[in-house]
């Protein structure tokens, strides 16, 4: 699990599996961080990451309501293909859109746009 912000956006990436106790970790982590610095943009960055269970989607889920709760977003970038589907199935990508890549979602934040999922 690694953390990493830039230009005022926290970035996590869970590693290469998001199961319970690991969802646990990140959402006590990242909440955190959330509540001490007032992040409003929130990226899972899923590069790495090829197994997720619903304990993920759930933490996915819980983080979305916290970060939007003062106008926030939440974004997934590099989603490998398995955890797609599951971020289809469990209907994720009508809360939380997703780019491609980094450089993609940067460029989408310059220009204001956050619906252009990849």
């Amino acid at each position: 699990m690694e953390y990493r912000i830039v230009r005022g956006i926290l970035f996590v990436s869970p590693g290469k599996e998001i199961d319970h106790f690991r969802a646990e970790r990140i959402i006590r982590y990242t909440e955190s961080l959330l509540r001490q610095q007032r992040f409003r943009t929130l990226v899972f960055d899923l590069a790495d990451t090829v197994f997720m269970d619903s304990a993920g989607v759930g933490m996915m889920i819980g983080l979305y309501r916290e970060i939007r709760a003062w106008g926030g977003a939440v974004f997934i970038i590099r989603m490998q293909k398995g955890i797609r589907r599951i971020y289809q199935m469990a209907g994720l990508q009508r809360i939380i859109p997703s780019y491609d890549d980094e450089s993609q979602f940067m460029a989408a934040m310059e220009g204001g746009g956050k619906d252009n999922e990849g």
